[in-house]
């Protein structure tokens, strides 16, 4: 198995800037969006313990916090 990308991003949103983090698979069939506000963020264990479980099944995610 191919190992993925997995890098920071930041999306430009008028003044404001979400960062984020995508993970890519190989061949991504999807990519699902975790938008996290209070209480949460990409850096959660569990997020990104989602976030392998669906690139191991050909996902892409992308974690952002608002």
């Amino acid at each position: 198995m191919s190992t993925p990308i997995v890098r920071p991003v930041e999306i430009v949103a008028g003044d404001d800037v979400l960062h984020g983090d995508l993970r890519l698979p190989p061949h991504a069939a999807g990519l699902v969006i975790f938008a996290h506000g209070s209480g949460s963020s990409r850096f959660s264990t569990r997020n990104r313990q989602v976030a392998e479980y669906l690139g191991a099944r050909g996902l892409a995610s992308l974690l952002l916090d608002l």
